[in-house]
């Protein structure tokens, strides 16, 4: 997938789909990076939607604790979408790239997997690829021996993790790797939100019960899974209304705030005083654009706070050192140029 004819190098970035509103972060901040780290390249996004959808339907199953456990045990029976006539083609099929950028937490079924057939690809044509701000859900050894097999298969010319477990982890499986930090560090690079002319702070709980907060200010309740986990192409609505019901006592309360704009999540994280969550993704973007925050949910996820808080963010809402931000973001950009130029032959 070599490009010879086109003057301006070309990077292809595989984006993952917005089912969760976080992997939308993501995919804005590694865009932001990318773009701003090779200024005379030219950065294509291909959305992975089509690439779940397809693994889904050859899998026969939706997205869910068991069929990763599938993915896991009989790899080679679940990834070959073509056999149910569900093979998938997307905008990374049809262009040719000097070097392909997958980011974010992939290093499991649910990332490396639902690609698996676009990675294949790849492969065979001997096209470079860089993981970047990459992590896992989980790290245990039979996850850690599926994700190695997988990524000894792919030309993997460097990685960029998102935290110290996940380097630790993988470490060897490319030339070059390197510890960074999550793609949505940089969203501040991509978009800089209006102001509210409201005080509020956020209170973002799928997963926990919201804990008890503050009542003499506005809460606004976010909700990270706008269109619902869905099998491919149920009715969005239908599916969201449905989890409504399941969960009505939840917005018994008032100001739930769903959409389909990632650029409406942003808002609420930027401008509320404090973000209250058992999301990352909630927490990242409102410590980026200055503002408080404080994860409660355990997870092997929140590895991705380590680098500038320890345990620090799960027992009082914290700011960021917006210096030490900085000089994060300019460290991962710099071993990303350093990987992309020794493939450009800059």
């Amino acid at each position: 997938m070599v490009n010879g004819s086109q003057k301006k190098p070309r990077i292809l970035l595989l984006r993952t789909w917005l089912r969760n509103i976080g992997n939308g972060f993501i995919d804005l901040g590694a865009y932001a990076l990318v773009k701003k780290t090779f200024p005379e390249a030219e950065v294509i996004q291909s959305s992975g939607y089509s690439n779940l959808v397809s693994s889904q339907l050859s899998r026969r199953v939706a997205s869910s604790p068991a069929g990763t456990q599938n993915f896991i045990e009989s790899p080679s029976s679940t990834t070959d979408s073509s056999r149910l006539g569900a093979a998938p083609c997307t905008v990374g099929n049809l262009i040719e790239a000097d070097f392909v950028v997958l980011p974010g937490c992939v290093l499991g079924p649910e990332g490396l997997g639902n690609y698996r057939s676009m990675l294949s690809m790849l492969a065979e044509q001997q096209t470079p690829l860089i993981l970047l701000g990459s992590g896992g859900s989980e790290y245990d050894v039979k996850t850690e021996k599926w994700v190695r097999s997988v990524l000894a298969k792919l030309n993997l010319v460097g990685m960029i993790t998102r935290d110290m477990v996940a380097f630790q982890r993988y470490r060897g499986c490319a030339p070059q790797i390197h510890a960074g930090i999550d793609c949505a560090f940089f969203l501040k690079w991509a978009y800089i939100p209006p102001t509210s002319d409201v005080q509020f702070i956020a209170a973002t709980f799928d997963q926990i019960s919201e804990p008890q907060l503050s009542k003499e200010i506005m809460i606004v309740r976010p909700n990270h899974e706008p269109f619902g986990y869905a099998k491919p192409f149920q009715g969005a609505f239908g599916t969201v209304w449905r989890w409504l019901r399941r969960n009505r006592r939840r917005y018994k309360k008032f100001n739930f705030f769903v959409s389909d704009r990632v650029e409406d999540y942003l808002f609420v994280y930027a401008n509320a005083e404090t973000t209250y969550a058992d999301r990352v993704h909630a927490c990242i973007p409102a410590l980026v654009y200055g503002k408080k925050a404080q994860f409660f949910f355990e997870t092997p996820r929140a590895h991705v706070f380590d680098t500038f808080f320890g345990n620090e963010l799960r027992r009082e809402p914290q700011l960021l050192d917006q210096t030490r931000l900085h000089q994060e973001q300019d460290q991962m950009s710099s071993i990303l140029r350093q990987m992309g130029a020794k493939i450009l032959n800059l």
